[in-house]
């Protein structure tokens, strides 16, 4: 009989019926990530697969030692890998078609799962500040949704449309969905749509990404009813602000760290709240600038992980490194500081970073070249020259913030000298967003420009300085033999907060980007919809099509007209046609009167439709047709109906 032993398979290498076993799951997520979407699809429910595309990222993490902080990661990761995958949508056959991106993205995770060898798994854990940060974000979210949701799409368009550059928005999220990806990779068929070329290479990561989200909201890459693709922009762009909330709620947190107690996570997160409903970021959002809503979460998060890192290196190199690309494709003005704030985390966390140079190098080397393309793409613009641009932004109240920001710095040198090194990124992260902001605005100074851009700056100082203030909350403790006791850990939490909302309230009273900013957002701006929003719903509603035509309005005064005429080209898509044509009819440049715009008229490449209630504005508008050749001018009574 034979005392040899069957052979073994090493522990090193894997057996058949294991390796099978490995292989069968994966195949099986291959699959499914191509027939769920198809299922989705045909059924018109693709709304699903964005927040399905997320768990399954975050399942495959093991970042975060709580749900909130995995989730938060997760986002940051999907975002930034949306934005340079939008390289290839924007030109593959299939565009942003909602089973082609969402099959995309499961084939990505499943070879991220067959590559690490992870199942899907998520923490369980929920921290007491996590709840806290959910709380607060909570209230920034009521505060954001509860004037549009009282409101139907005239009323919800009217707290936007005091401000050209929503509507500019709005056009470059619709084109992006007619014309499938970025515009900078399809100018010729762009051009027609757009009234300058430079919007063809603006930075658009956040139209890009609300273009994507349409599309499975709509469960469709072709654009629908203008009416229904305007009022989801809207509510994209709150639902940008309620995540920016939740960014920099989630961030300061993060910099407070874990051991932090209910009292002063709870009189910091008042303190962000405050600052962000009160003060000057509900502004970024009321006055319509969703490029730079997204871009200052990410700037947010970018600080967070930058200043107390994640525990797993690997992920929190790549996490740095798509936090910049999205920061460079939203919103490339807030880059420079970005990048000095990840070049801190390097050198502070050089220790951590070092054994892993090689991959450090391979993300750094990708993470830069995809950052590198919206800077580029717009090089011939001179810098200096655009710094010196004017545009529509609220002055910013810089006291208050600047004395926040002192806090921080001498807050993060107490931490240095404990040799807590993330009181070194926090201190370069404060400082630097400083000297730059204060760089722009002596630079403006000198050469005369105007004050947006330096407006722009201290928007990103804010929010840099409001993740910085965890800080804050890591250093101030209560005396131990009042820590103890549990009355003055009930009182505590609810006495730092009303010091914290009254310290921001008190800074902010009586100034145009303050607590009345927030109140007439709050309120509504007029108890009614804006009489541009109410005539752009109604006249749509009764043109759908533009029929060859560039539609004109003509009535309800210069503002209304104006909007109006703007927004129904967009609808319409024609709006670098529209814009032309409503460059010329500005209030300010004094062309409104009929003898002013007849000349217009006649020089257009189109037929135009002209919408007037006024009976001498119609009579006058009819006379003038009569001049022209037949088919050229369309009047229309707008209380004619039918």
């Amino acid at each position: 009989m034979s005392t040899e032993r069957p052979p073994t398979v090493p522990a090193t290498e894997t057996s058949p019926a294991t390796g099978r076993k490995r292989l069968v799951p994966l195949l099986v997520a291959l699959v499914a990530s191509w027939v769920v979407p198809l299922l989705t699809n045909l059924a018109h429910v693709d709304w699903l697969l964005p927040p399905l595309l997320l768990l399954a990222t975050a399942s495959l993490l093991r970042a975060g030692r709580t749900v909130l902080d995995r989730l938060m990661c997760a986002m940051a990761l999907v975002f930034g890998a949306t934005l340079a995958a939008g390289l290839l949508l924007s030109v593959w056959p299939w565009h942003l078609a909602p089973v082609g991106a969402a099959g995309l993205g499961g084939t990505v995770l499943t070879a991220v799962a067959a590559v690490t060898g992870r199942r899907p798994q998520l923490p369980r854990l929920l921290r007491r500040s996590d709840l806290i940060t959910l709380g607060y974000a909570a209230v920034c979210a009521a505060v954001a949704l509860l004037p549009l949701v009282r409101r139907d799409l005239a009323g919800r368009l009217s707290l936007f449309m005091h401000v050209e550059d929503f509507s500019r928005h709005l056009m470059i999220y619709d084109t992006i969905r007619t014309q499938g990806g970025y515009l900078f990779l399809h100018k010729a068929q762009s051009i027609g749509h757009v009234y300058e070329p430079g919007f063809l290479t603006y930075p658009q990561g956040g139209h890009f990404t609300y273009a994507l989200l349409e599309n499975f909201l709509e469960s469709s890459a072709v654009p629908g009813n203008p009416l229904t693709w305007t009022s989801n922009f809207i509510w994209l762009h709150t639902f940008g602000f309620i995540a920016m909330c939740l960014a920099v709620l989630w961030a300061a947190q993060r910099v407070a760290g874990p051991s932090v107690g209910i009292w002063r996570a709870g009189a910091l997160g008042a303190l962000i709240t405050a600052y962000l409903l009160l003060d000057v970021p509900i502004t970024v959002f009321d006055s319509g600038y969703p490029q730079e809503v997204t871009s200052l979460a990410v700037v947010a998060m970018l600080a967070g992980v930058a200043i107390r890192p994640i525990a797993r290196d690997r992920e929190q190199i790549l996490l740095v490194g798509a936090l910049l690309v999205a920061i460079s494709f939203t919103y490339y003005l807030f880059l420079p500081v970005a990048g000095v704030i990840a070049l801190g985390w390097l050198v502070a966390y050089r220790r951590r970073v070092l054994p892993r140079w090689r991959y450090t190098l391979v993300v750094g080397v990708v993470s830069l070249a995809l950052a590198a393309v919206p800077p580029l793409l717009n090089r011939s613009a001179d810098p200096g020259t655009v710094l010196l641009q004017n545009g529509q932004a609220i002055p910013v109240r810089t006291h208050p913030l600047w004395g926040l920001g002192l806090a921080c710095v001498a807050a993060s040198i107490l931490l240095i000298a404990r040799r807590r090194r993330f009181g070194v990124v926090a201190a370069v992260a404060v400082i630097v967003v400083g000297a730059f902001s204060a760089g722009v605005n002596k630079y403006q100074a000198a050469n005369a420009g105007a004050s947006y851009f330096w407006y722009k700056t201290l928007h990103e100082a804010i929010i840099v300085i409001l993740v910085a203030s965890g800080v804050l909350a890591a250093v101030l403790r209560l005396p131990p033999r009042l820590s103890h006791r549990s009355w003055w850990r009930l009182v505590t939490p609810v006495a730092a907060a009303i010091v914290a909302i009254g310290s921001v309230g008190y800074f902010a009273r009586g100034t145009a980007t303050s607590m009345s900013e927030g109140r007439r957002y709050l309120t509504g701006r007029t108890a009614e919809p804006s009489p541009a929003a109410r005539d752009t719903v109604a006249v749509f509603q009764r043109f759908p099509h533009a029929d060859d035509k560039l539609t004109v309005v003509y009535m309800d005064g210069q503002w209304p007209q104006f909007y109006t005429t703007i927004y129904l080209g967009i609808m319409h898509h024609q709006y670098g046609t529209a814009e032309d044509f409503a460059q010329h009819i500005r209030p300010w440049n004094g062309k409104h009167n009929l003898p002013q715009i007849e000349p217009l008229i006649a020089s257009s490449t189109r037929p135009v439709r002209v919408i007037a209630k006024d009976p001498q504005d119609l009579a006058d508008l009819r006379a003038f047709a009569a001049t022209l050749p037949s088919g050229k001018l369309e009047v229309v009574d707008f209380n004619a109906g039918g």
